[in-house]
């Protein structure tokens, strides 16, 4: 009975300690550049989100798409937007600005960061790749 209440405790705190540390990234705005033309890029920003977990939505961004389901600290918060701005260069290439541009917390650890964090990191790792 003990170790279970250890085994309990501990990943209470794990999972306190992870979302503090997903809140602190997710809330960071992310600048790459891509050596891509700038209508290859928004093509794979609107490939990338085009699931049934997030929808397009208004925002500041030139994109803007929100969260759905559940994630990390989400039960009754609103659900986080992440806003994408795309620039063409003069040299062909493209630039491009992701960040969280709307979102709630509760203690500290905002609703959903897993998703957020994860998302935002695997469509600057494509479009890098581009």
């Amino acid at each position: 009975m003990e170790f279970l209440l250890i085994v309990i405790g501990f990943a209470f705190v794990a999972s306190l300690v992870a979302g503090f540390v997903l809140s602190i990234a997710a809330k960071n705005q992310i600048d790459t550049h891509a050596k891509a033309p700038r209508t290859r890029v928004t093509d794979t920003i609107i490939d990338h989100f085009g699931s049934v977990w997030w929808r397009s939505v208004d925002g500041p961004g030139d994109f803007n798409f929100q969260a759905r389901g559940f994630g990390l600290n989400s039960a009754g918060l609103r659900r986080p937007v992440v806003s994408i701005d795309v620039a063409a260069l003069d040299n062909g290439n493209t630039t491009v600005a992701a960040w969280m541009s709307a979102w709630s917390q509760r203690m500290g650890i905002v609703g959903c960061c897993d998703r957020v964090y994860f998302k935002r990191r695997q469509l600057i790792k494509k479009i890098e790749a581009l």
